[in-house]
């Protein structure tokens, strides 16, 4: 569809609905059919629209001048709350979206905004929420983008920020949730991340974390949900994790905490999500925690070395109603077993004993 926004002038036509009802048919429309014909269909029709509609566009196609024209002469760009550029290198400029002032959430990922469009960003300060994925905004634009005072969602990851950028991050004292994964962070990054107490979500994957940072991670104790997979976290980390008593989803997914870090991950009681793939936890680490959290809705212990002994213990997870544990070493009779778990909405058995 054209993602042109037309300024017609609109025809006036007797009323056949109430402004109740002209509302209610909007909102079952695309933001851009609304845009571009019901606000035509008549004078009342364009009233309505700029007086109660909210728009949320998504942009397909590549944004070239023209629509940039387009939309900067529009009479609803008050109206337009959240914009969405789905396709890499839509954008190569930036600073036609300042001209919507309204703007409250935006997502922008693999366009290569870069520093100078990162500035852009930094001046639109109705922003609550941000995802600037993949987009090369390095420290430089990380200053920007801590400039956005009521920012309280930001996906920021994969953008070269190192700790200096991260410094610039922690400066956002109102993010609840805050995704930062792939930036290289370092000891000074992680102290960084340790500052923003208002937290309640982290997803702070494939930073090179070694244990011994994560106590920076405990002093969070806002956080309910921690993405800590892909880094460096043996035992010792998941001790300093087991302190997050609050936490009810936990990835760490990709790391070495062994039994014994599964051992301590236990004593996390309000837990309902637990993904330990690839952890080395085998059939003691698995038995800990088939024993004792009993509050677990969905488990991912896939590539964990998981025997035919560990397995049958999850037997006993009556609670659980998603459950991963493909890529191990149970035996097909063992498996055959989990048939009778008919509580659960999905299981993956796939690539065990018999093969992989």
């Amino acid at each position: 569809m054209d993602e042109t926004i037309t300024t017609n002038s609109h025809t006036d036509s007797t009323h056949i609905f109430s402004d109740d009802i002209c509302f209610e048919i909007s909102t079952f429309l695309d933001s851009w059919i609304v845009l571009n014909y019901c606000t035509k269909i008549s004078s009342q029709w364009f009233r309505v629209i700029k007086e109660r509609c909210k728009f949320s566009l998504n942009f397909e196609h590549k944004i070239n001048n023209e629509r940039v024209d387009y939309l900067m002469k529009s009479e609803f760009l008050d109206n337009i709350m959240e914009v969405t550029v789905e396709n890499p290198g839509l954008i190569a400029d930036v600073r036609f979206l300042q001209a919507v002032k309204k703007l409250t959430r935006l997502s922008i990922d693999y366009n290569r905004v870069g520093v100078e469009g990162a500035s852009f960003i930094g001046e639109m300060k109705n922003l609550t929420s941000l995802s600037i994925l993949f987009n090369g905004i390095g420290p430089e634009g990380a200053k920007s983008i801590s400039k956005l005072e009521n920012l309280t969602s930001l996906f920021i990851n994969v953008n070269q920020l190192g700790s200096e950028g991260t410094k610039s991050i922690s400066e956002l004292k109102q993010l609840t949730c805050l995704d930062i994964s792939g930036n290289h962070l370092g000891p000074e990054g992680t102290k960084y991340i340790g500052k923003l107490t208002q937290l309640t979500q982290l997803i702070i994957c494939n930073n090179e974390i070694y244990s011994e940072r994560l106590k920076f991670i405990g002093e969070l104790r806002q956080l309910t949900i921690l993405n800590v997979s892909y880094n460096y976290i043996d035992s010792e980390g998941a001790k300093y994790l087991s302190e997050m008593k609050q936490l009810t989803t936990l990835r760490i997914d990709s790391n070495n905490i062994g039994p014994e870090g599964a051992k301590s991950i236990c004593t996390l009681q309000n837990l309902t999500n637990l993904n330990v793939d690839s952890n080395a936890i085998g059939d003691e680490g698995i038995l800990s925690i088939s024993e004792k959290m009993k509050n677990l809705k969905y488990l991912n212990a896939s590539m964990n070395g998981i025997g035919d002994e560990g397995a049958q213990s999850i037997l006993s997870m009556t609670q659980l109603t998603n459950l991963n544990i493909s890529c191990n070493k149970i035996g097909e009779n063992v498996l055959k077993l989990f048939g009778g778990m008919k509580q659960l909405v999905i299981l993956e058995i796939g690539f065990n004993k018999s093969d992989y």
